[in-house]
């Protein structure tokens, strides 16, 4: 459910950069090629995509306005500092933020060097796989994921099903990102569970 298929590497340069970018783009409602401070605030306090999450200052131009190049200039130099700073640390220090240890850092240092997809990693596997990806899922984009699954499909016994789930996102429901999980998805993963225990259960 919502489940990485590329690898680590790819889907955190796809968050912090590509992904950024379409959706800050939307906000270029003139459709003039740019996108300036005031209509990323109009575009954030309208909450049409996951960048309402984000404080609208760090989305800001500091000259008044973003064009395509400019913006991934600058989404570029954030990803490569934040990798810098990543890889600075060992493996066994402690990562968290607000003084909560959610990981060791190398969890956090493997999504700037592991490249090997995670659907390979898995081909090996003989038994049935359901991937259940929200149409509108921010972290683990469904046409992403599907592609890399499609790459791999001719190596599995069983061929995966991928079930997009329209108009949910990361979590299954509403938001492209976060919960709660709507009704209708958490019938949907237990019918696919039951449908994976097979006949017998």
């Amino acid at each position: 459910m919502g489940g990485l298929a590329e690898s680590p590497q790819s889907v955190i340069r796809w968050q912090m950069t590509d992904r950024l970018a379409v959706a800050l783009f939307e906000f270029d409602f003139n459709s003039d090629g740019i996108v300036g401070n005031d209509e990323i605030k109009l575009g954030h306090s309208k909450k049409t995509n996951y960048l309402h999450q984000l404080p609208v200052e760090v989305l800001l131009s500091p000259s008044g306005s973003w064009t395509e190049d400019t913006f991934n200039a600058h989404l570029e130099n954030s990803y490569q500092a934040v990798k810098s700073e990543a890889l600075s640390h060992a493996d066994d220090e402690p990562f968290g933020a607000n003084g909560l240890v959610q990981a060791s850092y190398r969890w956090w240092k493997m999504f700037f060097t592991d490249s090997q997809s995670i659907i390979g990693n898995i081909t090996g596997f003989k038994g049935p796989i359901f991937y259940l990806n929200g149409s509108i899922d921010a972290q683990t984009d469904f046409v992403r994921q599907t592609a890399e699954i499609e790459r791999y499909t001719d190596q599995f016994l069983w061929k995966p099903e991928i079930v997009k789930v329209e108009g949910t996102g990361h979590a299954l429901g509403q938001d492209p990102i976060f919960g709660p999980l709507l009704p209708s998805s958490l019938e949907l993963i237990v019918n696919t569970c039951v449908k994976a225990l097979g006949p017998s259960y």
